[in-house]
């Protein structure tokens, strides 16, 4: 994934992290976990590397 490269994203983006992405062809969330960051990629981009990531989705709505 390429992202932008400001103050919040450099902070964020770290290995070990996960995020959410919404999947807009089923209008549904996938969760992605950070297993590498280039931030030098290029002027004004993050490269980020993402694996996909087990959701328990039962456990997710008990946390809510």
């Amino acid at each position: 994934m390429y992202i932008t490269a400001d103050k919040n994203t450099n902070e964020y983006f770290e290995r070990f992290k996960t995020i959410k992405v919404l999947d807009p062809r089923y209008n549904k969330e996938k969760t992605w976990h950070i297993v590498g960051v280039d931030p030098y990629y290029g002027d004004g981009i993050i490269q980020v590397f993402l694996d996909e990531y087990f959701e328990n989705s039962i456990a997710d709505a008990a946390a809510a």
